[in-house]
């Protein structure tokens, strides 16, 4: 199973790359 830490972490690096787009 993927940890929810991991998923927040990519979700938060997912919308960092999307705010600097």
């Amino acid at each position: 199973m993927i940890n929810r830490n991991a998923i927040e972490n990519i979700r938060k690096a997912l919308n960092r790359q999307a705010a600097v787009a």
